[in-house]
């Protein structure tokens, strides 16, 4: 009778952890969470940086955002020329200017060919872009935006054609 108690109370609990694992875990490459990862990964690799702790957090994100699949691969990105095609010509929308330019990431590329197809393709649609070298990671693709319009824009667009946690960062300068 204890073995049986036992075994239902055991039961209960890993049926209760995994509901707790299946609401905390997002579905694989959610672009809001995967935003939320690369936006705590800037404020560690641009934002001030408090005394030493002990634990490296950029590590751990790091690995989370490889386990949520938040790199944009070569088959993530089949359509971009399609889609270049299809919103040219384009023009940047206009407004009231950001005091300074923001670097909105596009994606996290990780191939030189997916690197240079991403800047032919941002900038063909009338944007500045740049890449930075991550460790562990690829290559982050930021695009320069100028009015909060563009910034909407940019990460429209970076949807379309099949970039992963597309965001506009808050530490990371253009």
């Amino acid at each position: 009778m204890a073995r049986a108690a036992l075994r239902a109370g055991l039961a209960a609990i890993s049926l209760g952890l995994a509901g707790c694992a299946t609401v905390n875990s997002p579905p694989p490459s959610d672009n809001a969470y995967c935003a939320w990862l690369f936006d705590r990964l800037d404020a560690i690799d641009f934002g001030p940086q408090p005394a030493v702790i002990g634990f490296d957090f950029r590590q751990s994100l790091i690995a989370s955002i490889q386990q949520n699949k938040c790199l944009t691969f070569t088959r993530n990105l089949t359509e971009l020329e399609a889609v270049g095609a299809r919103l040219a010509p384009h023009t940047p929308p206009a407004g009231p200017a950001l005091r300074a330019p923001v670097a909105v990431q596009a994606g996290v590329v990780t191939n030189i060919g997916d690197e240079g197809r991403a800047r032919a393709f941002f900038e063909g649609l009338g944007y500045r872009a740049r890449t930075q070298g991550s460790s562990r990671l690829g290559t982050r693709v930021f695009v320069e935006a100028r009015t909060l319009g563009q910034i909407e824009d940019i990460v429209a667009i970076a949807g379309q054609a099949g970039f992963v946690g597309a965001f506009p960062s808050r530490f990371a300068a253009y």
